[in-house]
């Protein structure tokens, strides 16, 4: 009998192990059913950020093509067609842009000009001529052309006739942005069926106040536009990470739902109609106009491997708790001991992607543009007019502009991901804020501003990485540049205490508020101002330049007044540290 009873009890333990251990693997099998649910899904996220990410990209150099040629009618206003075909012929279209089908400049002309714009027109072209005729109060009509691929150019076409057209230019005209049309037919054989739509970027008369929608529409001068291939556009984003088990249908969202995509991928039906599949209709606006797209993928987004994970796990599970029930517990712990390293792998590998893409896609064309154009200027490619000599210079300094954002956005990545390490040297700080007082003295020039040095007369040094404290203090000088108006002032001074090293920038600009104070250094934080129309930027100068003078082991102090002015102090500590905001107080 106690045989028997031993027996009976080590089956109640194994029985309870057992079932214990099972219990646990059908918790964790279910676990893994509904990680495998999250991959999937996260997979499907991912394909979507991808379409969004080349979206904005490309719209991007859209409009850098727009303003490109707004700059050109803005600065020629005797431009022919050849001089219009001529400048839109070095972006190589064709080749970089299929999906482009051409660009244009339409012109605004009321009724009681349209005499006087015909004998302009028909001065350079004896055949042009405006359709669809007929009278009516405003005319725009397609006045330059460049058209790919190259055909007869079309000129003269009144787009101020199609409502889609029209939509989208009132709303440009009255905001002063670029606005995207909803989906059209191309005139000119181009297309015959609605597969385009159409960017228009205002253009105004120089010197006009445009300062409200009313002001904006009397002074307006005409229409920069793009037309794009909604097939080929659409098609480029797919393919930059083709999935056959991902499939998008892309839908004017100002538009009735008749059953008729703008787009819609080959696979898009089926993938729908396969079970466990996921769909997504997502709204969205791009430059002022309202899209959606619908978004699926099918089961098959994930490997089979990760699919079959559940159903491997019930199995292996059954085998383990005949062995021993903790070793569910085991693979439990590794597994998330595994899933929390891949997720830091991920968001470090994400971070890695960040700054190649900064790096090669941003910041290397940028380059190129600006060494050519740098060459153009030094006379390489031939003798310039002052015309061209002008347009160069501009094309030149935006360029930097573009260069600086993606130095700056580099800098805040390699911040964030604690890859800035400082090179301290003790340094002449005298001199070095004498380079930036030089450096700054053209931009202050430019403004009719006056920017002083009040240089200390004794030396003055400190244990600083000379290359990123110069950029902190470059930033500080410009910053106030920028927020001080014409005839104002900034000095650049610099001292040394008992206790620490002190750099002060000091403006009479517009001043800032003690509440909007407390986030100026916040990434990404722009103050919106009287000023801030006429001031470009990111919003990460500040941020970035906190970060180097933290990294520094010192702090900036900002004293303002609105109205008055601004003094930003940067404080070197020999052994001190930032004080709290009652030491400061």
């Amino acid at each position: 009998m106690e045989a028997s009873a031993k027996i009976r009890s080590h089956t109640y333990v194994v029985v309870l192990v057992f079932l214990a251990t099972l219990a646990a693997f059908g918790y964790y099998a279910n676990s893994v059913r509904n990680t495998v649910r999250n991959d999937t899904m996260l997979a499907f996220q991912q394909q979507i950020r991808v379409i969004d990410t080349a979206t904005q990209s490309r719209l991007a150099l859209y409009e850098s093509i727009l303003r490109g040629g707004a700059g050109l009618t803005a600065t020629d206003k005797s431009m022919t067609q050849t001089d219009w075909q001529t400048y839109f012929a070095s972006f190589n279209f064709t080749k970089e842009f299929p999906e482009v089908e051409g660009v244009g400049f339409d012109r605004y002309v009321p009724a009681a000009q349209l005499p006087a714009f015909l004998q302009e027109m028909q001065a350079q072209n004896p055949n042009f001529s405006i359709m669809p005729s007929g009278d009516r109060d405003t005319y725009v009509p397609n006045t330059y052309l460049a058209k790919y691929p190259a055909t007869d150019q079309l000129t003269g076409y009144d787009g101020y006739t199609d409502p889609v057209r029209r939509v989208a230019m009132n709303k440009a005209a009255s905001t002063g942005m670029p606005t995207m049309s909803g989906y059209v037919a191309m005139q000119g054989g181009i297309s015959s069926s609605p597969s385009s739509f159409i960017i228009y970027l205002p253009v105004y008369n120089s010197g006009a106040s445009l300062h409200t929608p009313a002001q904006r529409q009397a002074a307006l001068y005409g229409f920069v536009s793009l037309a794009v291939d909604v097939n080929k556009f659409v098609t480029s984003l797919v393919q930059q990470n083709p999935n056959a088990n991902f499939g998008l249908s892309w839908h004017d969202n100002q538009k009735p739902m008749d059953g008729n995509a703008v787009y819609r991928t080959g696979n898009f039906t089926a993938l729908s109609n396969q079970p466990g599949s996921i769909k997504q209709s997502i709204p969205f606006t791009l430059y002022q106009h309202n899209w959606e797209v619908t978004a699926v993928a099918g089961p098959n987004v994930v490997p089979a491997s990760e699919r079959d994970r559940p159903l491997n796990t019930i199995f292996w599970g059954l085998l383990a708790s005949i062995v021993l029930a903790g070793v569910v517990w085991l693979l439990i712990s590794s597994r998330e001991f595994l899933l929390n390293r891949q997720k830091q792998l991920e968001v470090q590998s994400a971070k890695d992607d960040l700054l190649s893409l900064a790096s090669h896609q941003l910041r290397t064309p940028a380059t190129v543009v600006k060494q050519y154009v740098g060459m153009l200027l030094q006379g390489y490619g031939g003798e310039l007019t002052q015309k061209q000599t002008g347009m160069l210079k501009h094309a030149y300094d935006s360029n930097e502009r573009q260069l600086q954002i993606i130095n700056q956005l580099l800098y805040v990545a390699r911040l964030d991901a604690g890859r800035i390490t400082l090179h301290k040297e003790k340094t002449d700080i005298r001199e070095l804020l004498e380079q930036v007082f030089h450096e700054q003295m053209v931009e202050s020039r430019q403004r009719h501003q006056k920017l002083f040095y009040r240089q200390p007369k004794k030396a003055v040094s400190a244990e600083v990485d000379p290359q990123y404290f110069h950029m902190a203090i470059d930033n500080l000088v410009s910053n106030a540049i920028k927020y001080t108006p014409e005839k104002g002032s900034i000095t650049l001074s610099t001292q040394k205490t008992d206790e620490a090293v002190l750099v002060s920038i000091e403006d009479n600009g517009i001043g800032i508020d003690a509440e909007r104070q407390k986030i100026i250094f916040d990434k990404f934080t722009r103050l919106e101002n009287e000023m801030a129309a006429d001031v470009s930027g990111s919003g990460i100068g500040l941020y970035l330049t906190d970060q180097i003078i933290n990294l520094h082991g010192g702090y900036i102090e900002v004293e303002s007044t609105p109205g008055k002015g601004s003094t930003f102090t940067v404080h070197l500590p020999f052994k001190t540290t930032k004080p709290t905001t009652d030491e400061t107080a």
